[in-house]
């Protein structure tokens, strides 16, 4: 609300107009009158010449830019409404579900439907925190487009504040003749414009942070709340099944009551109790795969990421895991093995990368009281993307024409 109020009382300071051509040395210096005070944006644009309304024109499309994602912003606020208030605890998952559905135009509302999704698909509750991670990182990239439109814009003020001030300089020197009132027009145009550059690449940047910390409040909005859904999904797993209600209560049938009315017999002696089974060995499982191909000299972070479970399938927290890499992958330090614990959910994520050479390789995991029992995953290390062409021999040779040269030529590709 305040970035609308600031937004607002800048529109009505400062009115624009639309956007000329860059003018010649003659419009630009008529354009640049003398005067003994500036009361506002559009005289500095007007003293500016053809350059001034240019940056204006860039100060006009980045707050378009910024009045737009501040209407998505609010609007998204006010779709998410009923869903940031609502308590998970009194509704099914489908009264839920069908909530977050019809809350789709907000990130709240898409967020949740889509953990729902992932937990009906077979997901386990334990993975949700993973999955609305890489969820989220999904809007942050998108947002990140919108970003660099703003940082385009506000970089283009400051470029543009700069050409207009060579462009002075050379209204001021250009035909050799330098009389009192073309020095005071050029070098007048360098200044204003220049003043005019960075007073608008300042503004769109006050905007663009004010606008990716409201985003980003949003973002932590809805991880608290799906969080908030993860813990009632464990809960319910963890639950038992209650019995299903007036099952107690209904009359036996005919032939169980005649079974009753019989006398009873003697219990027949209860055989001896089995002997307990030993428990089931902890179990090691892939999670996420982010690379199944590594190039080459990259690396990866959390290109591996595994989960420890118990033998009841509960998260193995802080168990040691071991891990070593085979043929041309490599951990991040450049070395073949290491050893992690689990964190509170039984996991580890690996960072991996590509050796020198190409071809395919692996990576073990396995438990220091299990190491009989590894966990392999299959990578394969491709090359990376060439960049840069060197020479490498054949130059410099000399030859009759249509005759072959004594040696061939050669290049090298690197990554």
């Amino acid at each position: 609300m305040r970035l609308l109020k600031l937004l607002g009382l800048f529109i009505l300071s400062a009115p624009l107009a639309a956007t000329p051509l860059l003018p010649d040395s003659s419009a630009v210096s008529q354009s640049f009158g003398p005067t003994t005070e500036v009361q506002s944006f559009w005289e500095m644009a007007r003293l500016g010449g053809g350059i001034g309304y240019i940056i204006m024109g860039v100060l006009a499309l980045g707050l378009f830019l910024v009045l737009l994602k501040l209407i998505t912003l609010l609007l998204d606020k006010k779709d998410s409404r009923e869903l940031r208030q609502l308590d998970f605890r009194k509704h099914s998952l489908d009264k839920i579900a069908a909530l977050a559905a019809g809350k789709s135009n907000s990130i709240l509302g898409n967020t949740l439907s889509h953990l729902l999704e992932f937990y009906r698909a077979g997901g386990a509750a334990t993975n949700i925190h993973q999955e609305l991670v890489v969820y989220l990182d999904q809007e942050n990239e998108k947002f990140d487009t919108y970003r660099n439109w703003l940082n385009f814009l506000s970089d283009s003020a400051g470029a543009l504040g700069l050409l207009g001030t060579v462009w002075g300089v050379f209204l001021t020197f250009f035909g050799g003749s330098l009389d009192s009132e073309k020095i005071l027009n050029g070098m007048g145009v360098a200044l204003i414009t220049t003043l005019l550059g960075l007073v608008v690449s300042l503004i769109l940047n006050l905007f663009h942070t004010q606008i990716y910390s409201a985003f980003q409040r949003r973002l932590e909005m809805v991880t608290k709340k799906a969080d908030e859904l993860r813990l009632i999904l464990l809960q319910s797993e963890q639950q038992p099944q209650p019995a299903l209600p007036g099952q107690s209560s209904r009359p036996a049938p005919p032939e169980a009551r005649k079974q009753a009315s019989k006398p009873t017999e003697p219990p027949a002696p209860k055989p001896a109790p089995a002997p307990a089974p030993a428990p089931s060995p902890a179990q090691l499982k892939v999670v996420s795969i982010r690379a199944g191909e590594l190039a080459a000299g990259v690396l990866h972070r959390g290109a591996v990421t595994i989960q420890a479970t118990n033998g009841e399938g509960k998260p193995y927290r802080d168990a040691g895991l071991q891990f070593a890499t085979e043929g041309p992958v490599m951990l991040a330090n450049k070395e073949r093995s290491g050893r992690l614990k689990t964190d509170s959910q039984g996991l580890v994520s690996v960072d991996l990368a590509g050796a020198g050479q190409t071809g395919a390789g692996r990576i073990k995991f396995w438990l220091s009281e299990q190491p009989e029992q590894p966990l392999v995953v299959p990578l394969q290390v491709v090359p990376g993307k060439p960049s840069v062409v060197t020479e490498a021999g054949g130059n410099d040779q000399v030859g009759k024409v249509k005759s072959p040269l004594p040696e061939s030529l050669k290049v090298m590709v690197a990554d």
